[in-house]
């Protein structure tokens, strides 16, 4: 099938050398562009008494946006030397930027704590005493995302791009506190190895405190693979005869029009370059008074964790599209350096007389394990994404989707909690023949975070 322009040309070619005049002619004051088109009547040689006037060419109004297009032998987009081979002609969008942004609610696996408070009448026994916080599982509730997508095309065949994306999860906090009253005891649970029993040390308050965070963010190259268009032509062809131009001036159907919707498939490989965070922190709180000696003490116990990524992302996105809607589907692994980071520290403020004294010792954090742990190991992070989306306008694309990703191992701040202690590592002084106890476990765990996302896309 001829485009218009085509058949213009084709025609006036005849009509000049048959009759060597011109039917077309500028309206006084009308300056736009005209086009004409002959029935097949209008080609055969007219009676000698039929006047030249009853062979008028129709008047065809050019097409809206001044866009003239192209025929199917050339492809949609009229890049037919994207495909100097024959192959589908095949593009994405052609917009040549876009810019995403996502909200997205989140779950995680959380930390898990040992026990940490107990409570129970005064002179219960430690093996029958209540565990009240603590030998449990936290900060594992939904939480809310912001992820931003950049990217842009680098040639017009549409094959290569670069992307760039940051998510931020936001942050959540955990808190405890227990006093002790009349008829109930707090304490903080401990295997005491001088004595060599199941024990707990008393205290006046005990508070505990817990908050993590996750980050991510990335730069990548995207290049196609493959990609299939079969309606490509039957486009062309409903475009070209319901005189429709579609989006950006391609023949793709005008959003909301009659022309027959584009079904459509590409995959593209992905590659570039991915960074990670994961942090945490717990800390202990106990204010004690004591009779002998007569003194208050305020005592924190401090435990942090942070794991960072750096590595190479590779996966493989497919897109299906038909008419206004669209399906993705994402794999990807990250491949890479994660670097393990444990701070622990301790701090014991002892009052006596108004004379206060502070001593870097604690009650879970000592001098035979505080300090700051390192640790490199090579890492897989897979993450899987799905997609839905519908073209609301020609620019704008509205979708949401649910993602998942896999992180192990890392180390949190609660399995870095040793319970196996030797109190005369306590402040004030440590006492001679006092083992290393407690120690830094260096003990592994494993992180996931889940949820759904949605958002809107712009192309420009």
């Amino acid at each position: 099938m001829f485009s218009v322009r085509a058949r213009g040309i084709l025609i006036s070619l005849l009509f000049f050398g048959s009759l060597g005049v011109t039917f077309l002619k500028a309206q006084a004051g009308d300056t736009r562009p005209r086009y004409v088109r002959f029935d097949e009547e209008a080609l055969l040689p007219a009676p000698s008494d039929t006047p030249l006037e009853s062979r008028q060419p129709e008047y065809i109004p050019p097409p809206r946006g001044n866009a003239t297009p192209p025929s199917a032998a050339t492809g949609c987009y009229g890049q037919e030397e994207c495909w100097p081979d024959g192959g589908p002609p095949c593009y994405g969008p052609s917009e040549r930027f876009w810019i995403r942004a996502d909200y997205m609610m989140w779950w995680t696996s959380g930390t898990e704590l040992p026990p940490l408070v107990v409570a129970g009448p005064p002179g219960t026994p430690a093996t029958q005493i209540e565990v009240v916080y603590g030998d449990s599982t936290v900060l594992t509730g939904g939480r809310t995302a912001v992820r931003t997508t950049i990217g842009g095309w680098l040639d017009r065949c549409q094959r290569w791009a670069i992307e760039a994306d940051w998510l931020y999860l936001s942050g959540m906090k955990n808190h405890f506190e227990d006093t002790t009253t009349t008829g109930l005891q707090v304490g903080r649970p401990l295997y005491d190895l001088e004595n060599n029993v199941l024990s707990y040390e008393l205290a006046d308050w005990v508070a505990v405190d817990g908050e993590d965070y996750f980050n991510s963010m990335g730069l990548w190259f995207r290049y196609n693979l493959c990609c299939s268009d079969p309606c490509c032509e039957d486009c062309c062809a409903s475009c070209d005869s319901c005189g429709e131009v579609g989006c950006g001036g391609s023949c793709e159907p005008a959003c909301g029009t009659g022309c027959a919707p584009c079904r459509s498939c590409r995959t593209d490989l992905l590659v570039g370059y991915r960074y990670y965070t994961l942090g945490d922190r717990l800390s202990i709180h106990e204010a004690l008074t004591t009779q002998t000696p007569a003194a208050s003490f305020d005592i924190i116990d401090s435990f942090r964790t942070r794991n960072e990524f750096h590595g190479v992302d590779v996966g493989l996105s497919t897109q299906w599209q038909r008419g206004c809607w669209g399906l993705s589907v994402l794999a990807k692994m990250a491949l890479g350096n994660s670097r393990q980071i444990a701070y622990i520290n301790g701090v014991t403020r002892q009052t006596t007389q108004g004379v206060t004294n502070t001593y870097d010792n604690g009650i879970y954090a000592t001098l035979s394990n505080m300090g700051t742990y390192t640790r490199d190991q090579f890492t897989i992070i897979p993450q899987l994404s799905l997609e839905l989306s519908c073209q609301l306008t020609c620019r704008l694309r509205g979708y949401v989707g649910y993602n998942i990703l896999y992180w192990a191992p890392v180390w949190r701040a609660g399995d870095q909690v040793d319970l196996f202690i030797d109190p005369r590592n306590w402040a004030p002084l440590p006492q001679p023949d006092r083992l290393p106890l407690p120690t830094f476990p260096g003990q592994y765990s494993n992180f996931w975070a889940q949820g759904v996302n949605a958002g809107l896309e712009l192309r420009f």
